[in-house]
Formats: C-alpha cells, sequence, structure tokens
C-alpha cells in the first residue's frame, strides 16, 4: 500500500509535469507561443522539474519575442520596398530633424526641381539631403523647430516657391507607448495639378458667365489631368453646340419663325432637352396657329358685337325717348285724371246739394200741395159761401121786387118804402153780380187751384223723379270720384314704373355706350392680337 501511494504521488510529481512539458514543447515546436506557462509548474520549486518549466518558459519568450523581431524586420523590409516604390515623395527624420530616409520618388522631385527651388532656397542641394537636417526646407529653421515639437497631428502646407506648388504634410513617429522617435513627411508636386485646376476654373468660370469658347489645353498634360481635360473640353463642345442650336431656334421663335428646330445629336438630359425643345416649338406652333384662329372668331364675333351693340344702342335711346314721351304723357294724363277725380269730387258735392235741394222742393211741393188742396177746399167753402150769398142776393132782390110791387100799389104812401126797396133790390142786384164774378172768380180760382194742384202734384211726382236720379247721379259720381282716385292712384303707378323704366332704359343706355367703348377697345386688342400673331410664322402656313 505504501508502495503503491508512493507511486501515485511520483506520478503526480513527476510523470504529470512531464507529460504538460511535452505537450508545451510539441505545442512551440509547432510555432504557437501563444500559450503561456503557468507559475505553478515552476513557483517554489527547486528540482529539475522546476528548472525544465522555468527553461521552457524563459525559451518561449526568447523564441516570441525572436519572431517577432523577424517578422517586424520583414515588415519593414516590405514597408521600405514599398516607400521606395511610392509615387509619394517621402523623407524620415528622426529626434534630431536628420533625414534618415528618402524615398525614390523624393529623389527624382527634389532633382527635377532643384533650380525652381533655389529660387527660394540658395543653398538648397537635391543629392546632399540625405544625413542633412531638414532645416533645410525652410527659411526660418527656428520657427520649424517649434512646429516640429509641437506637433501631435498631422500639419498640411503647401510651399509656393519658384512657380512650384508642392504639397507637404507632416506627421509624428510615435511608438506604442506614445514616445516619438521622429516625423515622416510627404511631398507632393501638384504644380501642374493647380495649373490645370485653374485652367479648368477659368474655362468653368467663363462657361457660367455664358462663355463657352474657353477651352483646356491638354498638349501639356499626361495621365488623369489629360484625360479629364479631354472630356472636360469635349462636355464644352457638347454644351456649346447645345447653346448655339439654342440660340439659334429661339432667335429664329424671336424673329416670329417657328419652324425651326434643334437636330444635331445629343444624349442624356441633352438629348431629352433637345427633344422638350422641339416638343415646344411644334406645342407653341399649334397654340399658335388655334390661338390665330381663335383671335380671327374673336375679331368677327367682336364687330358683330358691334354692330348688334351700335343697333342696340339706337334702339335704347329709342326707347328711352318714347319712355321720356311716355312719362309726360302719364304725367298729363295724371294731371287730368287728377283734374277729373277733383270735379268729379266737386260734382259729387254739387249732385249732393241737388239731391238735398231737391228733397227740400220735394217737402215744399208737398207742402204746397198740402196748401193747394186746403186753398181749394177754402175756396171750394168760399164757393158754397158766395153761392148762400147769391142766393140770399137773389131772394132780396125778389123779395125787393115784392117790396116794390107792394110800394106801388101803396102809391104814395108806398114811394119812400119803393125808393128803398129800389135800393136794396140794386143793392142785391150788384151783390148778386159781386157774387156771380166772385164767384166766377171763385170759379175759376177752383180751377186754377185744380190745375195748380194738379201741377204741384206733377211737380212732386217730378222732384221725387229728381230725387231718385240726382241720388243715382250723386252715386254715379261718387263712383267716378273713387273710380278716378283709384285711376290716379294705379296711373301714379304705372307712371312710377314707368319712371323706373325710363330710369333703367337710361341706365341701360349709359351700359350699351359703355359696351360699346369697351367693345371697340376689345376690337382694336383683337386687331392689335391678330397683328402680333401674325408676326409668328408657322409650318401650316407655308403647307398647300
Amino acid at each position: 500500500l505504501v508502495a503503491l501511494v508512493l507511486g501515485v504521488k511520483i506520478s503526480n510529481t513527476i510523470s504529470i509535469p512531464i507529460h504538460i512539458a511535452a505537450e508545451i514543447a510539441i505545442t512551440m515546436a509547432k510555432g504557437d507561443f501563444s500559450k503561456s506557462i503557468e507559475e505553478k509548474y515552476f513557483k517554489g520549486r527547486r528540482d529539475e522539474i522546476g528548472y525544465l518549466f522555468q527553461a521552457l518558459a524563459q525559451m518561449n519568450n526568447d523564441l516570441k519575442t525572436l519572431i517577432t523581431t523577424i517578422a517586424q524586420k520583414d515588415e519593414a523590409l516590405h514597408i521600405n520596398q514599398a516607400l521606395d516604390n511610392a509615387n509619394t515623395s517621402v523623407l524620415i527624420a528622426d529626434n534630431t530633424r536628420k533625414i534618415i530616409y528618402m524615398n525614390q520618388a523624393a529623389v527624382r522631385l527634389f532633382t527635377e526641381k532643384q533650380a525652381a527651388i533655389r529660387q527660394y532656397l540658395l543653398h538648397f542641394q537635391a543629392d546632399s539631403l540625405l544625413n542633412s537636417s531638414i532645416d533645410t526646407f525652410h527659411p526660418n529653421p527656428t520657427h520649424l523647430h517649434e512646429l516640429l515639437e509641437q506637433l501631435t497631428t498631422t500639419y498640411s502646407t503647401t510651399l509656393e516657391i519658384g512657380g512650384l506648388n508642392i504639397e507637404m504634410k507632416v506627421n509624428p513617429v510615435m511608438n506604442a507607448e506614445g514616445q516619438r522617435f521622429g516625423w515622416v513627411s510627404e511631398f507632393y508636386d501638384r504644380t501642374a495639378e493647380i495649373a490645370t485646376e485653374q485652367e479648368i476654373n477659368a474655362a468653368v468660370l467663363a462657361a457660367s458667365h455664358g462663355d463657352f469658347n474657353q477651352r483646356v489645353n491638354i498638349s501639356d498634360k499626361t495621365g488623369f489631368l489629360k484625360t479629364f481635360s479631354d472630356k472636360l473640353n469635349q462636355t464644352l463642345d457638347c454644351y456649346q453646340q447645345m447653346i448655339r442650336e439654342l440660340m439659334y431656334v429661339f432667335a429664329a421663335i424671336a424673329n416670329g419663325d417657328l419652324t425651326k428646330g434643334i437636330t444635331k445629336d445629343y444624349a442624356g438630359s441633352l438629348e431629352q432637352l433637345k427633344d422638350d425643345v422641339n416638343i415646344t416649338v411644334v406645342t407653341l406652333t399649334h397654340v399658335i396657329s388655334t390661338v390665330k384662329q381663335v383671335a380671327n372668331t374673336v375679331n368677327l364675333a367682336v364687330e358683330e358685337v358691334l354692330r348688334s351693340n351700335i343697333s342696340l344702342s339706337q334702339r335704347t335711346s329709342a326707347q328711352a325717348s318714347s319712355l321720356e314721351q311716355t312719362v309726360a304723357s302719364m304725367e298729363e294724363m295724371i294731371t287730368t285724371v287728377q283734374q277729373n277725380a277733383d270735379n268729379a269730387q266737386q260734382a259729387n258735392k254739387l249732385a249732393a246739394n241737388a239731391r238735398e235741394q231737391a228733397e227740400l222742393g220735394k217737402q215744399v211741393v208737398e207742402a204746397a200741395s198740402s196748401a193747394m188742396v186746403e186753398i181749394n177746399q177754402s175756396s171750394q167753402l168760399v164757393a158754397d159761401i158766395i153761392g148762400v150769398v147769391d142766393e140770399i142776393a137773389f131772394q132780396t132782390e125778389l123779395l125787393a121786387l115784392n117790396a116794390a110791387i107792394e110800394a106801388a100799389h101803396a102809391g104814395e104812401q108806398g114811394r119812400g118804402f119803393a125808393v128803398v126797396a129800389q135800393e136794396v133790390r140794386r143793392l142785391a142786384g150788384r151783390s148778386a153780380a159781386a157774387a156771380k164774378e166772385i164767384k166766377d172768380l171763385t170759379k175759376d180760382s177752383l180751377n186754377k187751384v185744380e190745375e195748380g194742384t194738379h201741377l204741384v202734384n206733377q211737380s212732386g211726382t217730378t222732384l221725387e223723379e229728381i230725387v231718385v236720379a240726382a241720388k243715382k247721379v250723386s252715386d254715379i259720381v261718387s263712383d267716378i270720384a273713387a273710380i278716378s282716385r283709384e285711376q290716379t292712384v294705379g296711373i301714379q303707378q304705372i307712371n312710377g314704373v314707368i319712371a323706373q323704366l325710363d330710369d333703367m332704359t337710361q341706365k341701360n343706355s349709359v351700359l350699351v355706350r359703355d359696351v360699346a367703348t369697351v367693345t371697340e377697345t376689345l376690337k382694336e386688342q383683337a386687331d392689335n392680337l391678330n397683328d402680333h400673331f401674325y408676326f409668328f410664322k408657322t409650318d401650316k402656313e407655308n403647307a398647300p
């Protein structure tokens, strides 16, 4: 058992670590140095196993460092080769500002531009730049020192020297810990680029101001600048041709010629512009032709309206004159009807008075008739009395005659009595004669009274008829007066309507005159419109 426990202990102490060490060695042999050896395998151990793991750990670190260094050198070699073959001119200076590297592009640049650079830097020598100070590139080294010492990011500037435009970019070179090892500078000759840019700007600026005659010179250019400049010139040619065709078409339109169009071939938006312009000309031609026809129609319609308006004006004036005469006649009629109404009213009053007088006359006649009846009765009574008187006178005469006879018989004694009897007889005769006359007069009076009574009765009948007639006349006159008043009101209303018609006719006459003026103006405008549209020439006018 002790041997077994001892065997397990030896296995855990020796066999397992050796197995782990073998696995680590195999991994390192495969080139994988990423795995680190845990300290538990060698920390605190002073035996061969501990030394073995320490050795493996040291070897892993050394191999990793060696491989990293080799990789960095290989990468630096590749970077150096890349910089040597780069088109950009590169200079590298260390912390002492000594140039430690120049690629081939930098050598070519400074060699080719040496004469121009010397106009700015008199002592510039292209073949002596390597291992010289970077102060060579600045006339004021102190300012350059301050700039480089404070530089933490990219510094860009353009050096304008001797007619050259060289763009320079300077970057500090830092390690992972942020320590600066030096500076790397890039130089790019932009002289041709800027010159081309200026030429392009001049051509574009001229084109923006409507001058498409300027072009970029491509004889001194190569590569992209030549290709770009040539394409720009082609673009300007195309736009200039389009502008000339547009000017030609619009000049023709300005002169009234709608038969011209754009005929050259274009592409893209210019082809669309060509189609739009040609369609616009066709549409404008159609519109002008249609408007010409409409203008002619409008002109004819305006002339017809003008003639009709003149006729309407004449009729309106005649109607206004007739209405004025009608108004005057209606005013006279109103006056006449008013007078008739007044006369009818007056006649009504007179008829009423006549009726009243006839009523009074009737009453008087009735009273006269009554009086005549009474007179007739009195006359009859008088006649009766006169008859009695006549009878008395007759008897008296008879008595007087008898007395005279008796007095005659008496003789002398009866003479006096005879005289008296004779006188009585004479008086009786006179009384009889007077009674007869009175009787005749009374009879005549009775006849006349009867005739008067008859006449009075006729007068009463007539007056009664007069009263009835007067009443009818009064009623008729009242009706006439009422009708006259109604006629007056109606005629006044008619007169008001006619006055309104007259006012409306006068206003219509004014409106007709205004319409005539507007129509004449419209005709002038239509004629002017025709004159303007006949300025345009279209294909339809030339069509057979």
